[in-house]
């Protein structure tokens, strides 16, 4: 179900994130099939109305001041249902801000909450959109797809052990007979996990009409605080805006790039791949490109010096071929200086290409950044790996 979240300031509300916001005022939000108000006395109240065959559905979630709720269901017929009533805030104390949630769906289905705004930014910190007191140590099924419908992603993150217990193919067969070449599966694993204080179970779900995403916390912890080894979410965010950053600066030397790359990620690594690069103590202009005749390559093979054309190229292989430099800012201020403004020389960019779990592949593309280019030219590429 997707869930409507409301925040709460200051007695008014703030904002509304929902899928469909048709109304948001300080005291009243239409959204996502509940119509909410805050009164003069300060009271929340939440109303979501729905006609069946047999008549009108109604769910209410009501908020006093002093932080005490309830929960209601009326279905024609039957007496009105008390779902769900306690304080959300500790006695005696006063509602403070937080946010308000409230899921779609069939309204016999649907549930409410309020979570003040440290909680709130603790769940958001760590990614986790709802939280179930239960032992984590059980079996999870783990459902992965792709077909012509839709997509279904999941996985678990937990501080124990997990191990696979049962593997079925599920639909797959079916799927690849009526859905030709279309690459489609589907897996089920049956995981068991052991020797665990959290498990955290993430899921993306966009197949046909269900559109599902969460991260569900288990265990049996109340003090979340002490929960050791959670993924920290924001953290995760911020290093990869701070990588997307150095990448799009373009560096003219892929040691320089990485350097800096480094200082975000210390555990970056080349992996398995071989670096078509040499080490040498200069750089030097060597022959014309063998594959691009518009440009030098140098020693390093880590620079290409691109020109209007391949006969320029040529005229500048007869002056440069004999000179040594010390780094590629040396030689790019040469040209700059010696009659060769329209020259350039390629520049390094890094691309997160994909993020899987708490993993982030990085994809270092270099490439040329001369204004004559529609495109930037992908002259090479390398991947490199971090864990963040």
């Amino acid at each position: 179900m997707a869930i409507l979240q409301v925040r709460i300031k200051d007695g008014f509300f703030e904002e509304a994130i929902g899928r469909y916001v048709k109304i948001f005022e300080p005291t009243h939000v239409i959204a996502d099939g509940w119509n909410c108000t805050i009164s003069d006395n300060g009271w929340i109240r939440c109303d979501a109305i729905e006609k069946y065959f047999d008549g009108e559905h109604s769910m209410r979630y009501v908020i006093q001041p002093n932080g005490f709720a309830k929960l209601t269901l009326k279905v024609p017929g039957i007496p009105l249902r008390t779902l769900k009533k306690c304080y959300v805030i500790p006695k005696g104390t006063k509602l403070s801000n937080g946010i308000i949630g409230l899921a779609s769906g069939p309204i016999d289905k649907r549930y409410s909450y309020f979570r003040n705004e440290s909680f709130q930014e603790f769940l958001d910190e760590h990614g986790i959109s709802a939280i179930r007191h239960e032992n984590p140590n059980k079996n999870f099924l783990i459902r992965n797809a792709s077909y012509y419908g839709g997509k279904c992603f999941s996985y678990l993150l937990t501080d124990g052990e997990s191990n696979k217990v049962l593997f079925d193919l599920g639909r797959t067969k079916s799927w690849s007979e009526h859905y030709h070449n279309s690459h489609s599966y589907e897996e089920e694993v049956l995981t068991k996990v052991s020797g665990s204080t959290w498990v955290i179970h993430k899921q993306t779900q966009n197949e046909v009409n269900n559109r599902n995403c969460f991260s569900i916390l288990y265990t049996l912890e109340k003090d979340l605080t002490k929960l050791v080894g959670l993924p920290n979410v924001r953290e995760k965010e911020e290093k990869i805006s701070k990588l997307r950053e150095i990448g799009s600066m373009g560096f003219l030397s892929l040691e320089e790039l990485k350097k800096s790359l480094l200082d975000v990620v210390p555990n970056l690594d080349r992996g398995n791949y071989k670096s078509c690069f040499t080490h040498a103590d200069f750089i030097q202009v060597e022959n014309v490109s063998k594959y691009r005749p518009d440009c030098l390559e140098t020693s390093k093979q880590s620079s290409l010096i691109r020109f209007s054309s391949s006969d320029e190229a040529k005229k500048a292989l007869e002056e440069l071929k004999c000179l040594k430099f010390e780094s590629a800012e040396m030689l790019e201020k040469y040209l700059l200086e010696h009659g060769f403004e329209d020259a350039e020389l390629t520049r390094y960019y890094a691309y997160i290409s994909k993020i899987n779990n708490d993993s982030s592949r990085i994809c270092i593309d270099i490439r040329t950044s001369t204004s004559r280019a529609k495109n930037f030219d992908n002259f090479f590429r390398e991947f490199w790996k971090c864990k963040i």
